[in-house]
């Protein structure tokens, strides 16, 4: 099953709904998908606008692949598992955030071997279908990302 998760934020994100309920129409695959405040209800896979902490844990532990927003908090909890994720992120021109940093976060984690970020949607389709010719790194989160942050403030310091 792959579980699409477009987190708790009070934007919808129908773009990537539409388009994973089109794919999951026209390859076949068992979808899963977490709604949240978007508006649009897909018709080819399941979904649930919002679910419990037991519940995440449910998908995530049964998911063979994820279809994610860019945020912190969801691949902080997914990049733990590694299963392929595909990460689409929420865009402010699109009114799907506030600002752009989850191309940032999603773009930094791609150069990493962590993630498979689809900048273009219509890619995503193909991503999927090829998901199991991907090699992603294993992450263990509490050592990489503090030392990502580390090195990070580190360059903002010396770039003063």
């Amino acid at each position: 099953m792959i579980f699409v998760s477009v987190g708790t934020a009070n934007q919808g994100f129908d773009r990537l709904l539409r388009e994973c309920d089109q794919i999951a129409y026209r390859i076949g695959l068992p979808f899963f998908a977490q709604i949240g405040s978007s508006s649009f209800k897909p018709l080819h896979m399941p979904y649930q606008a919002w679910l419990s902490r037991d519940e995440m844990q449910y998908y995530y532990q049964n998911a063979t692949a994820f279809i994610v927003h860019g945020g912190f908090g969801t691949l902080s909890e997914i990049l733990k598992l590694g299963k392929p994720i595909f990460v689409v992120a929420r865009l402010f021109e699109e009114g799907e955030a506030g600002n752009n940093n989850q191309t940032d976060l999603a773009v930094k984690l791609h150069s990493l071997g962590l993630i498979y970020y689809i900048e273009h949607l219509p890619h995503l389709e193909a991503a999927i279908v090829q998901r199991e010719t991907y090699l992603f790194r294993q992450n263990d989160l509490l050592t990489t990302i503090p030392t990502l942050i580390q090195e990070y403030v580190g360059q903002l310091i010396h770039h003063k």
